[in-house]
């Protein structure tokens, strides 16, 4: 059988499809490799749990000429996006003597039907997490679990500071889970605050809770979001919401005025008196009835609201700035094994990139006897009379 020699067209694109970008990739080059950072200024960067980049493999002219907003990370790095719908789409990376370096983020990037495409090399900055973060369900991520080596995980930067597994670091146990939890973008223009509402959950019916809240502990639900528009939002291939009554965030000392419903918080956004509180705060409606809201600074996800949920959000769960570790386990409860929106990425490098996540998520339930998570037994429940239901109806 003769060997497929073409090249590969890989394709950079946010959004709106406002910025797109192409590069001509040789097979025998790949696979491409990404890092995952799970830096604490990365999570409040993208908005997830870490981000991931790979050298972009185009020429630099395009991006140089093309009208991305930057954001200073550091002295070094600057983010590129887009201005409109806040897609990070590269990093730019000066070095002294040497011509500027560019790593596109692979959320940005096109599902092609290569698989391997895209390899995992390492995770960096773990010991940012306190404790391990995703990092811990993304060991084995490049093929054959059972076969493959575990993924590099550093504590800094790689070959500069010492190997660990990310499953060795342990949360801090707060003397007491505070009442409010810091939200903020890296650069803070956004800055807000979630308040547990564990009290309110607690003198409801349980029957009434909302889907999101944990019965008995009153946890938040924190899931794996493998859509389109989420990845492509965010830089990040899978984005973590967790959720929120609008009624339950509020500005740092505030006074209970942060707007509490979806049609407010898009009014008061796009006023043109808006509260300066809001600071950076800026939304993309990415169809319809959908707003997602993003730091117009830093270019950090921030919520996702819909019409019909007018009184909650979907909040992104890497800018919660908890003092018992990334994962924020005191506050949050994360639905182990289920990774929504698949279809999404079907046929695609990042289906088997997204599968090991999920697998990896789940062995790590099982191997530390942790119970199924209520929500997940609940989806698969509603599926299961789903497909009862058409397949009676295909029968009649």
């Amino acid at each position: 059988m003769a060997t497929d020699t073409s090249d590969i067209e890989l394709t950079a694109q946010c959004l709106c499809k406002a910025q797109t970008f192409t590069a001509q990739v040789p097979r025998a080059s790949l696979p491409l490799t990404a890092t995952f950072c799970h830096c604490t200024s990365c999570r409040h960067l993208t908005g997830g749990m870490h981000s991931t980049s790979v050298a972009w493999p185009g020429a630099a002219d395009a991006i140089v000429e093309a009208p991305l907003a930057e954001y200073v990370f550091s002295p070094r790095l600057t983010l590129l996006f887009c201005g409109t719908c806040s897609s990070p789409m590269f990093w730019r990376s000066r070095l002294e003597a040497r011509a500027d370096a560019y790593e596109a983020f692979t959320g940005v990037l096109s599902n092609n039907p290569v698989p391997g495409l895209i390899q995992v090399k390492d995770h960096i900055f773990v010991n940012d997490t306190l404790d391990g973060g995703v990092a811990v369900w993304q060991r084995h991520l490049n093929g054959d679990d059972a076969k493959d080596a575990p993924i590099p995980c550093y504590s800094d930067w790689p070959h500069k500071s010492e190997e660990l597994d990310p499953a060795t670091l342990s949360a801090k146990d707060p003397e007491t889970t505070p009442d409010d939890i810091a939200v903020h973008c890296r650069c803070k223009g956004v800055s807000l605050v979630l308040r547990r509402g564990a009290a309110d959950f607690a003198a409801m019916d349980p029957a009434k809770l909302p889907f999101f809240v944990e019965p008995g502990t009153h946890k938040l639900l924190a899931g794996f979001d493998a859509c389109n528009s989420c990845r492509k939002m965010s830089g990040v291939d899978v984005f973590n919401w967790t959720f929120a009554l609008l009624q339950h965030i509020d500005y740092p000392g505030g006074d209970g005025s942060f707007p509490r419903t979806t049609p407010a918080l898009k009014t008061a956004v796009s006023s043109l008196n808006r509260d300066p509180r809001l600071g950076t705060l800026a939304m993309y409606a990415s169809s319809a009835d959908v707003q997602r809201y993003f730091c117009s600074r830093c270019s950090a996800s921030v919520f996702y609201a819909v019409d019909s949920r007018p009184d909650m959000v979907d909040l992104a769960a890497g800018l919660l700035d908890s003092p018992d570790g990334a994962r924020a386990e005191s506050i949050l409860v994360w639905a182990l094994g289920l990774m929504v929106w698949m279809d999404d990425v079907k046929g695609g490098w990042r289906e088997e990139l997204l599968d090991a996540v999920n697998r990896n998520s789940e062995a790590w339930r099982v191997d530390r006897g942790i119970p199924r998570n209520w929500a997940v037994i609940a989806r698969e429940e509603r599926d299961a009379k789903a497909k009862a239901k058409a397949k009676a109806g295909a029968k009649s």
